[in-house]
C-alpha cells in the first residue's frame, strides 16, 4: 500500500513490488512485479477517463469512480510489467 498526504495512491492484492513510480498531471506510470496476477487499486481524479497501457499494449479506457478509485488486474507471473495510466483528454 502506498499513501501520499494520507490518501491512498496504490494498493494491490496479493502483494506486488513497485518500481519507478511516477505521477504527472497526465497520469501515472510504474513497473510492477509479483508472483502472479494481481488486482491493483489506485486513487486518481474522480470520475475521469483514463487509458490503461500494460507493457506497451493498450488494454482500453477505464473510468475512475466518483471517489477516484480505479481498479484493474496485471499478470506478473512471467516477468515484471510496465503500467501507464494516461488521462484521456
Amino acid at each position: 500500500k502506498l499513501k501520499r498526504d494520507g490518501a491512498l495512491v496504490y494498493e494491490s492484492l496479493p502483494g506486488t513490488a513497485v518500481h519507478q513510480f511516477k505521477v504527472t498531471d497526465n497520469g501515472v506510470s510504474f513497473e510492477v512485479e509479483g508472483n502472479g496476477s494481481s488486482q491493483i487499486t489506485m486513487e486518481l481524479e474522480p470520475a475521469t477517463d483514463y487509458k490503461l497501457i500494460i507493457s506497451d499494449v493498450t488494454v482500453g479506457n477505464i473510468r475512475s469512480t466518483v471517489s477516484g478509485k480505479l481498479s484493474f488486474s496485471v499478470d506478473c507471473a512471467k516477468e515484471a510489467q510496465t503500467v501507464e495510466i494516461k488521462k484521456v483528454k
